[in-house]
């Protein structure tokens, strides 16, 4: 039944997933970077996103948490915790791998 499907998609949203047997870690998932200054949806699950920035530095600002500054042509990590947006601020655009935790 599709609105029961709908309602257990939408009940899912609201729960954070961690150390659940078979569910986490999630591994490798495909996270496209956006325009600068546009956020990276929210998903239910931890994730780690492992950054080679370009030629003139990046910001990531994390909802409601710090903004991660990354020197021009280095390499960090940055984890974003479940339920939390993140929000890259860039001139040229970085090149990332995100692991779901």
């Amino acid at each position: 039944d599709t609105a029961i499907y709908d309602a257990l998609v939408r009940l899912a949203q609201n729960f954070t997933m961690r150390g659940i047997s078979g569910y986490n870690p999630v591994g490798v998932v495909t996270v496209a970077v956006p325009g600068s200054g546009s956020a990276v949806a929210a998903v239910n699950y931890d994730r780690t996103f492992y950054i080679t920035d370009a030629a003139l530095g990046l910001t990531m600002a994390i909802q409601n948490g710090p903004s991660i500054v990354i020197p021009a042509s280095t390499f960090a990590s940055v984890r974003v915790p479940a339920s939390k947006t993140v929000t890259p601020t860039y001139t040229n655009a970085p090149t990332w791998v995100v692991e779901g935790e």
